[in-house]
């Protein structure tokens, strides 16, 4: 009876709340739906997709081989994942990785054969932001897919810095020897997830600390989103 009737005037005071302070999409401030959280669906819809003919021309990196991302980079996905990385909205990388679930699941890949190993943190970066957005994503995606994450596989053992402003070669100097496995890699395809895929060479550092380990394994790196160019 207490429990009910805390829940009872926990709603209520929600719907106060709400009745007063609707909740917005962060990207575009509409009012959200009664089924839609932190963004809308018309701004996650307004969000470009990638296409065969981009990806195409992508360079895939030694260690990697096959790549797929469900959006093409712009202001809007620019928007949305900020406020996961670098404001707490956790929320949005479940969102972000039951999104590209769906679309996974239409790519014909053996996903039962398959492992999702989001890209690590260093324990330092983890520790400040609180949390790692790859992490997230990856439970997304699993969540729809039913593949598991593994997250003790690899291991970022150089707290490498920001690359925003560095070039492709200094990126990879920067990835150099940042990633090592920790463990026996038993399944056959590893799914590497990130949210982001600029140049390759943090995916394909993590890529080839998992080939030094396991010669034979096929690796598949899924992000979120892509830059056109």
């Amino acid at each position: 009876m207490l429990t009910r009737l805390r829940h009872f005037i926990k709603n209520i005071f929600k719907g106060g709340i709400d009745l007063f302070f609707p909740p917005l999409c962060l990207n575009c401030n509409a009012k959200l739906a009664d089924d839609e959280q932190v963004i809308c669906n018309q701004c996650w819809q307004a969000i470009p997709q990638m296409t065969d003919s981009i990806l195409s021309k992508k360079d895939k990196g030694k260690f990697v081989d096959n790549l797929y991302s469900l959006w093409l980079f712009d202001e809007n996905f620019q928007n949305i994942v900020h406020e996961l990385k670098y404001n707490n909205c956790r929320s949005l990388g479940l969102k972000m990785g039951q999104r590209m679930g769906d679309h996974l699941k239409n790519i014909k890949i053996p996903l039962d054969e398959c492992i999702l190993v989001p890209v690590p943190l260093h324990a330092i970066k983890k520790r400040e932001r609180g949390y790692n957005q790859s992490e997230l994503i990856a439970k997304g995606i699993s969540e729809i897919t039913k593949i598991p994450v593994v997250t003790n596989l690899v291991k970022r053992i150089k707290n490498t810095a920001t690359q925003t402003k560095m070039n492709k070669k200094e990126r990879i100097e920067n990835m150099h020897r940042a990633f090592v496995a920790q463990s026996e890699i038993v399944a056959k395809t590893v799914i590497i997830v990130d949210d982001v895929y600029t140049t390759g060479t943090t995916i394909n550092s993590v890529a080839e600390a998992m080939k030094n380990k396991k010669g034979n394994l096929k690796i598949i790196a899924y992000t979120a989103a892509m830059p056109e160019s």
